[in-house]
């Protein structure tokens, strides 16, 4: 439920359905990545326009996202360096020092598709 909604003006519910499209044998293939643009494609074939009908937003801002179409909304680490400080905080804690948890928070790259 969104937390957001939940006070609207209009008394709309704040519980929404939520499509989750898995791509054929996603089953038999979990290991594998299976990037969210190709959800575009299959909503274009089933004739619903993206972002009037169906709002989409991947995550990692793979460099596929921005030459999609339309260009999808996607989510991304705060900054270059995020991959950095993790790396840096396994290594330490191999070395015996306490994990200390900081906020990595990612971003979003709003683009045509949400």
């Amino acid at each position: 439920m969104s937390q957001v909604l939940s006070s609207n003006p209009l008394g709309d519910t704040a519980e929404r359905d939520l499509l989750v499209y898995l791509p054929p044998g996603y089953e038999r293939s979990r290991g594998l990545r299976h990037p969210v643009v190709f959800a575009l494609a299959s909503l274009s074939e089933l004739h619903l326009a993206v972002p009037e009908a169906v709002s989409v937003i991947g995550h990692d801002n793979i460099p596929m996202a921005e030459l999609s179409i339309p260009a999808l909304t996607t989510t991304g680490l705060e900054s270059p360096d995020s991959a950095e400080r993790l790396i840096a905080s396994v290594l330490s804690v191999c070395q015996g020092a306490v994990l200390e948890i900081g906020p990595m928070r990612p971003k979003v790259i709003v683009r045509a598709s949400a």
